[in-house]
């Protein structure tokens, strides 16, 4: 039942937790964390636990990890943030890693009947950042929506999953997919690479199981599922990874630095699509970190007064995601500054069991799960009214 307040640690560099800052095992029980400035609310090293807490209208400066809580192992051991009707909202972070919270390398974040809320960060990872090898999981109702610029910044090999009864984001993209950030009145408009050498190099490394890519793609699918590893063994040991469509966008025009591409797709039950993206070195492709929007599971309703796309099937899973081209960064494949060219393919993964024979937005009669559309014509990766270009 206490409320921490005021603490105030400026804007140098390594300052976190200016309201905690916890190297021990901690259990705080119906408390607030509020108004502390320049570290962020909460710093924990160790082990936390939050019962009935309210985390709030904090701001982070400097390299702190997050406005709300950070979670981060330091040394050798394992570090854990569990959290049960818990609050995390108005928290800012200018140049860190989360405006609501962040779950550091190795962490274990786990959630119940909690909500992060209107939380905002200058970089990526507005509601909360999953650091490489973190595990994350939220049951019982958690909520996650109206965060800036993104509800959830999944890192490459960040463990996440949210049971049916959680909801990321209050409303999908209407569209497929959706850009900002780029200059003009008209959307990028994409060209077909479906021929392209690099692309027919990405269909073979996805039928073949022990390639690099494949395995990413399964590593991100079992996670996707809420698998755990005996699960992943057993049951996508046969998983079916294929290419559904590839394009380019060339000499894109930008307003800013970043060009945002925001991408939906329904989520039959054991069925994921994915955007890769090509390397600016010229290595290949790689599943990019995605911001999640907006994500319910299959069978769970959409919430009241959301408006879904075209395309949704009811009963089925959807997700809103966005994916960042950085001029010059490692998927700008456009050396002049102000202009990005990127190419992306689309992969639909499925798990070796259940339904294959149907099931929402079939193209073809034979495919079984059928995308909802990823890069499939216009305007953008999945690109067209889907209504009049993929359901049939």
């Amino acid at each position: 039942n206490l409320t921490i307040t005021g603490g105030n640690l400026g804007t140098g560099s390594g300052t976190f937790g200016a309201g905690v800052y916890s190297y021990a095992d901690l259990t705080m029980t119906n408390c607030t964390v509020t108004g502390n400035t320049g570290g962020g609310g909460i710093q924990n090293f160790k082990n936390l636990v939050l019962q009935g807490c309210t985390i709030s209208n904090n701001t982070a400066t400097g390299s702190s990890k997050a406005g709300g809580i950070g979670n981060s192992a330091m040394g050798s051991w394992n570090v854990s943030l569990t959290m049960t009707d818990c609050v995390v909202e108005n928290n800012t972070c200018s140049n860190g890693n989360s405006g609501g919270i962040y779950n550091g390398v190795k962490g274990t974040l786990t959630m119940a009947r909690t909500t992060i809320r209107n939380n905002g960060n200058s970089g990526l990872g507005g509601g909360m950042y999953l650091s490489t090898y973190a595990t994350t999981t939220l049951t019982d109702h958690c909520a996650v929506y109206g965060n800036s610029p993104d509800n959830i910044r999944c890192a490459y090999d960040a463990t996440y999953s949210a049971d049916s009864t959680c909801t990321i984001g209050s409303a999908p993209n209407t569209s497929a997919t959706a850009f900002s950030g780029y200059s003009g009145d008209t959307e990028p408009q994409p060209r077909s690479i479906v021929g392209d050498t690099d692309v027919a190099e990405v269909k073979t490394a996805l039928a073949n199981p022990k390639s690099g890519l494949y395995g990413v793609i399964e590593q991100a699918l079992a996670a996707d599922l809420g698998k755990t590893v005996p699960e992943k063994s057993a049951s996508l040991s046969d998983m079916a990874a294929t290419l559904y469509d590839a394009n380019t966008f060339e000499d894109v025009a930008l307003t800013s630095a970043d060009l945002s591409v925001e991408y939906t797709a329904s989520w039959p039950e054991n069925v994921r699509y994915y955007a890769l993206f090509a390397r600016a070195d010229g290595s290949g492709y790689e599943l990019a970190d995605r911001g999640v929007q907006f994500e319910i599971k299959a069978g769970q309703s959409l919430p009241d007064g959301v408006t879904p796309p075209d395309f949704y099937v009811p009963g089925e899973g959807l997700m809103t995601w966005k994916n960042i081209v950085t001029d010059g960064g490692s998927y700008d494949l456009n050396p002049t500054a102000g202009v990005v060219t990127f190419r992306v393919c689309s992969v639909r993964a499925a798990e070796s069991v259940g339904d294959k024979g149907g099931g929402g937005c079939n193209t073809a009669g034979n495919a079984g799960f059928a995308p909802v559309a990823l890069l499939c014509a216009l305007p953008l990766c999945a690109f067209a009214r889907l209504k009049d270009s993929i359901r049939k």
